[in-house]
């Protein structure tokens, strides 16, 4: 029997219906650009039919409007997220940082229960640089668990909602984690978030995540971790393909990692991973990078990802605090973590 292959160019119908209910002129953009995608797409001959929605929710008042090429950055407030991109070249690097409740504030103050596709990924990174995915998502999985995100572990346990093949109501009210801060200057994106309260049974731990994505792609990362007692958090990062160890990180294709301890302190596991593609299925390999975070300032980690052309280093025993370089910029590590540039 042959396989069932789905069309994935988008929900055109619902960005008309948006376009329309909003005065929306970029979402019929992209809703014409689905169109045109669609068209050529043996795929969606076979398997789709016109929608009706995409007649009855077009509005031909609304005139497509093609994004400002200028902004290269979202934040979506409620929902915890922040998106971010160098510039909008086949070239470009982009990453997303999730670190909001599950679905949203709003959603989560209301009582709505999840749907199918949330996942307990609190502090996920995802990071595509080079022209591949470097930090990926795991996509949909039929058990929803943070093991398969760039997430942590308190005291062994994952966050809640782990473990099921559905999220339940009780795990979306969580408190979830809080975006701290986002801001775009100078060419650098830097966003902080709070996910401790992504855990059960509340924060045993304080945690916190900053990122920095440098106008030439590179990134840093930064978990700060504070525990009351004895409590043991590890931090894992899932790398799209397998790693070679080096003395001060890894190596990937075309990238390199640096961290700001010995690569001996963390543990890398190679395992096979299924991908998707045009409906025909294909395994490779991937690494995991794990390790126990310690707690206290001096002992937050700091992670560079450095795209093949970009520049940064991890500056060690600076008198001034800093910790690490990037396309010239200089940042120190403050109270809980946060990142400052000092130049």
């Amino acid at each position: 029997m042959a396989r069932r292959r789905y069309d994935w160019q988008g929900p055109g119908f619902m960005l008309r219906g948006l376009a329309r209910l909003h005065a929306d002129g970029e979402a019929q953009w992209l809703a014409q650009r689905i169109d045109t995608a669609r068209a050529g797409s043996e795929m969606w001959l076979a398997t789709r039919k016109p929608n009706w929605r995409d007649l009855v929710w077009y509005d031909p008042g609304i005139p497509a409007q093609a994004p400002d090429p200028s902004v290269v950055c979202y934040v979506a407030s409620d929902l915890g997220s922040v998106f971010a991109r160098t510039d909008w070249s086949d070239e470009a690097a982009w990453l997303m940082f999730k670190v909001g409740p599950v679905q949203g504030q709003r959603a989560r103050d209301r009582g709505v229960g999840p749907g199918g596709h949330e996942h307990p990924d609190v502090g996920h990174v995802s990071y595509f640089a080079g022209g591949q995915w470097i930090l990926e998502d795991d996509g949909y999985s039929r058990v929803k668990d943070s093991a398969l995100h760039s997430v942590w572990s308190v005291d062994g346990k994952p966050q809640s909602g782990s473990g099921k093949r559905w999220m339940r109501v009780r795990d979306a009210a969580a408190p979830g984690g809080s975006l701290l801060a986002s801001e775009r200057r100078d060419g650098f994106f830097v966003a902080r978030g709070r996910v401790d309260s992504a855990y059960p049974g509340g924060p045993g731990a304080t945690i916190h995540r900053q990122v920095a994505m440098a106008p030439d792609g590179a990134l840093l990362v930064v978990d700060f971790v504070a525990t009351p007692d004895a409590g043991r958090v590890e931090g894992q990062f899932v790398f799209a393909r397998d790693l070679e160890a080096t003395p001060d990180g890894f190596v990937g294709e075309n990238y390199r990692v640096v961290v700001d301890n010995p690569a001996q302190a963390l543990r890398r596991r190679s395992e096979s991973h299924s991908v998707s593609s045009g409906g025909a299925k294909s395994t490779r390999q991937r690494s995991v990078v794990s390790g126990h975070l310690g707690a206290g300032l001096d002992n937050a980690r700091v992670t560079l990802l450095l795209p093949q052309g970009s520049d940064g280093e991890l500056i060690a025993d600076s008198p001034d605090g800093a910790r690490a370089r990037l396309s010239g910029k200089v940042f120190a590590i403050v109270a809980d973590g946060e990142l400052q540039a000092i130049d």
